[in-house]
């Protein structure tokens, strides 16, 4: 007999297969009959045949035809449900006494063979009235309980074994339905009506199985109940599960210790089976526990709800995440440095606090802004640049030459500049006219070469709705290839029979109608639903998707940044906004300010005026606690000196000032070429049809699509998982599959190459067999 290891801890589990075990459910009958042997009344009984390999349930046999004995009316075979029946007429008197069917079984042109046998209990003579005056009053009692089954008179008595306490209370085993004096949690006694099978110690009870399906071990807040009407396991406040230098799990959370890689293969482990230690980091594979189970659609249809806990040093409580001592009170700061709350008001820290309104401040309260995007800074902000303004004097021709700028919230305005002044430096795309640049004024060959290349098309992320990648077809809403469809529209992964379609017959998908009716799906051939999980998630209140964590207006991306709507946002790499983005940086520092926005201060700007030579002085542009001021620069007012094209600020450059074919990839901004040109939505309204490259890591081929241990395999019909050791089609695997309509659906193999779980053609898990109304394992 082989064995298989399935999981190894504290314990190891073996599955041991054997050869063809068969069975029946009806293997001996006793038929009623009167003194002289007749039988009085019809009889029909059915056995059922089951055969099983090893752990696994059996179809490929066949009953073969049995030899009728005399006195039995008929004997059928049913071969499609692998069942028996036989039947005796009533009034029949040549069936005789006690016999034996022999009935064949063939399992790959072998036949076996079951036995039936039969009896007869005849009716004895009446005897004379009996006396009950002496019997006990127990036996009495017992005498006239009974109750009738099917014609059959059975006793149903009242069974306790154990003591009766001084107060009246019991301590004991009770077996039936009938009252009780027993104690509450609280110690007072009180009369229970008992009904199955009941346990108790010193008037407490301490276990009960009753005919409504509950269960329960222990009392008080230490129990452990079965609730038939939910379908759930209760535990009581006080219950915990602890494994010496292991698992611990009890009303506050689960605990565990190490659980070494090559104590858990890559298969399908029921819950029950992990029983103690810790799962390293070291061991786990997380680009394919990401790829497989930690995707988009499936923590999406979860609701996580913790009220308390810590995530990466974070506390959790019901309404704050926070580092440190917790501040989530409106409009104030945290106590100390390093110290920093994401509550219900909000994101605060020590010295800078962003409000769920939309309202903040930074810098200690310095600059400060209002739920409307009202912006204050406070006098001791000023705004430098490194470089003094005189250079600009200089380079727009000396002091002698009156030179005039104009800065609002508008932008900043300035003359007309000719071509020839311009002699080094780059331009800005926005200082190009838009569209003024046509393919006569471009380099094609240097584009297509250093810009639209293999390289930056595989940067992109498109969205393609329609052509092919891999022979894998793309419709606006559906990818799909064979008997396999990932369809958009209807929210579904599917894999299917050939005599079936994605929404019909024999099929296995992932789904989501509405919150109420999505996840995993697997239906037999007629179309019933075998198999359908699914749920939802949240954290102490904050909503979790595949790039975020956020609650009410306020979330933490993926990727390290933190926002509220459109009003802040702070970004990981350094960039963001504020006041409804109304001021906004890059990851670089560079700070911009929409038109909404108003530098005010408070103090009088008068004087700058005098300390700059009166109202009679030119001014040129300075910003600083105490003032802006600039003036106008008119076109008559800039001579013909040479100008480096990073001292245009404003303006636009007419593309007739560039000579044909002189912008090379070299004098491009590529990046922005690449964003504002050739970019996902251009190349998404084009018709492509991919059969090599890569895609996101992705190796595109004429029929597959795969990366590291994951594949699509539209030429095999398989969307397939495999560890390191494995492949696509043996070893240690999870997949969705096709082969033909009686090979089909989802499944799971350990590192031996043995199955694990399995639904669509064959329902499975662990050897249990799955139908539309049982789970069953012979």
């Amino acid at each position: 007999m082989a064995k298989t290891l399935i999981a190894r801890g504290q314990a190891t589990i073996t599955i041991q297969k054997d050869g063809y075990t068969i069975t029946q459910s009806l293997g001996e009958y006793i038929f009623p009959a009167d003194q002289s042997g007749k039988i009085l009344s019809a009889v029909s009984v059915t056995s059922t045949i089951s055969v099983t390999l090893g752990d696994s349930a059996f179809s490929n046999f066949t009953i073969g035809t049995i030899t009728k004995p005399t006195g039995f009316s008929s004997i059928s075979v049913n071969n499609t449900n692998k069942t028996v029946t036989f039947a005796v007429a009533a009034n029949t008197t040549t069936l005789a006494d006690h016999g034996k069917i022999d009935i064949p079984i063939t399992i790959s042109s072998t036949i076996y063979k079951l036995s039936f046998v039969w009896s007869k209990a005849k009716k004895g003579d009446t005897g004379a009235a009996g006396v009950d005056a002496n019997l006990l009053d127990w036996v009495k009692e017992w005498n006239t309980g009974k109750t009738l089954i099917n014609s059959n008179t059975v006793i149903t008595p009242k069974l306790f074994a154990g003591a009766k306490n001084t107060d009246g209370t019991i301590s004991g085993i009770a077996i039936g339905s009938f009252a009780l004096s027993t104690k509450t949690s609280s110690g007072t006694i009180t009369t229970e009506t008992v009904n199955g099978i009941y346990g108790f110690k010193d008037g407490y009870k301490t276990f009960y199985v009753d005919n409504s399906g509950n269960a329960q071990l222990g009392y008080g807040n230490e129990y452990v109940k079965y609730n038939a009407s939910t379908g759930k396991i209760e535990f009581g406040s006080a219950v915990s599960m602890q494994w010496v230098g292991a698992t611990y799990i009890d009303k506050d959370g689960i605990f565990t210790g190490t659980l070494s890689a090559d104590t858990v293969s890559a298969i399908d482990i029921a819950a029950s089976q992990i029983t103690s230690g810790k799962i390293s980091a070291t061991y786990i594979n997380t680009d394919e526990l990401k790829s497989t189970l930690i995707t988009a659609s499936n923590i999406n249809a979860l609701t996580l709800t913790t009220t308390k806990g810590t995530i990466g040093g974070w506390s959790i409580d019901s309404d704050s995440i926070y580092r440190g001592t917790k501040k989530n009170t409106a409009t104030t700061y945290t106590a100390a440095s390093g110290s920093m709350t994401i509550g219900s008001t909000g994101i605060r820290g020590y010295k800078w606090r962003l409000e769920s309104t939309g309202a903040g401040a930074v810098a200690g309260g310095n600059i400060s802004w209002d739920a409307s995007g009202n912006v204050t800074f406070a006098n001791s902000v000023s705004l430098n640049w490194t470089e003094p303004i005189d250079g600009i004097t200089e380079a727009l021709g000396g002091d002698e030459f009156p030179k005039l700028t104009k800065i609002t919230a508008e932008g900043i305005y300035t003359g007309s500049i000719t071509a020839s002044q311009i002699t080094a430096g780059t331009i800005s795309a926005d200082r190009i006219a838009a569209g003024s640049i046509t393919a006569a004024k471009l380099d094609a060959a240097s584009i297509k070469s250093d810009i639209i290349n293999t390289t930056y098309i595989n940067g992109l992320e498109c969205t393609f709705t329609k052509g092919k990648i891999g022979n894998w077809t793309i419709t606006s809403n559906k990818i799909y290839n064979s008997q396999i469809s990932l369809d958009a529209a209807n929210k579904r992964i599917v894999v299917y029979a050939s005599t079936a379609t994605a929404t019909s017959g024999h099929r296995v998908q992932l789904y989501y109608n509405s919150n109420s009716d999505f996840g995993f799906w697997a239906t037999d051939s007629a179309g019933t639903c075998i198999v359908s999980l699914g749920s939802s998630n949240k954290i102490a209140g904050w909503a979790i998707t595949s790039t975020s964590i956020s609650k009410g207006n306020v979330s933490l991306g993926s990727d390290g940044s933190i926002t509220n709507g459109t009003k802040w946002k702070l970004n990981n790499d350094g960039s963001g906004q504020i006041a409804s983005g109304n001021i906004s940086w890059d990851a670089s520092g560079n700070v911009t300010f929409a038109n909404a926005v108003s530098v005010a201060w408070t103090e009088d700007i008068d004087a700058i005026t005098t300390a700059l030579g009166g109202d009679e002085y030119p001014k040129l542009t300075k910003l600083s606690a105490t003032g802006v001021y600039t003036g106008t620069l008119t076109a008559t007012q800039v001579n013909a000196v040479s100008i480096n094209a990073s001292s245009i600020k404003a303006g636009t450059l007419s593309v007739d000032r560039i000579a044909a074919g002189s912008i090379t990839a070299a004098k491009l901004d590529a990046a922005s070429i690449k964003s504002d040109i050739i970019n996902t939505n251009y190349i998404n309204g084009l018709e492509c049809t991919f059969t090599k490259g890569s895609i996101g890591g992705w190796t595109i081929a004429s029929n597959k699509i795969s990366n590291s241990q994951i594949s699509m395999d539209a030429a095999n019909k398989r969307f397939v998982v495999y560890s390191t050791t494995a492949t696509p089609t043996s070893g240690q695997r999870v997949q969705l599959y096709y082969n033909n309509n009686n090979d089909f659906g989802f499944l799971a193999v350990n590192s031996s190459g043995s199955t694990i779980a399995s639904f669509g053609s064959s329902n499975k898990v662990a050897g249990w067999a799955i139908t539309p109304t049982t789970i069953s394992k012979v």
